[in-house]
């Protein structure tokens, strides 16, 4: 990607398209889990569907519903509150221009304490607008695929 000149400062790069970000999130953690013996639906890496899609495990069989968040620059994951469920499971995935992805996997109950506890540290009321979860509380998550249902 070209920069993008400010005047007296550094070039900044432009904004990555959100879609490409999402699409690539999504792509990187559809061909982690079909290498792991996961069945994944074809339309969960299309850029149109925002939220979770159904899995169903190698071992036991069982369907869950895993729901990708992709971002391409350290910033708050983003995560509305949804209901609580026991097969509702999160990967964050940091998709950056210049550097490897990375996979967060953690259950929903997990990403919701993380939640909290942001929205705790800044005095935040819990129907805040945009409550996020940081790269440094979900790093000991990463590549855990064995939080999933096997």
């Amino acid at each position: 990607m070209d920069s993008v000149e400010r005047s007296g400062g550094p070039a900044l790069k432009p904004r990555r398209d959100g879609l490409l970000t999402n699409r690539r999130a999504r792509q990187a953690v559809v061909s982690k889990l079909r290498e792991r013996g996961y069945e994944v639906p074809s339309f969960a890496t299309d850029t149109g569907r925002i939220g979770a899609f159904p899995v169903v495990s190698p071992a036991r069989r069982l369907t869950f519903l895993l729901e990708v968040r992709g971002l391409y620059r350290l910033n708050p994951w983003i995560i509305k509150t949804r209901a609580e469920r026991d097969d509702l499971f999160y990967v964050l995935a940091l998709v950056p221009d210049d550097g490897p992805t990375r996979l967060f996997v953690l259950t929903q109950a997990q990403v919701y304490a993380f939640r909290r506890e942001e929205l705790e540290r800044h005095k935040r009321p819990a129907d805040y607008h945009a409550p996020g979860v940081l790269l440094r509380q979900v790093k000991a998550y990463e590549d855990a695929w064995d939080v999933l249902p096997s």
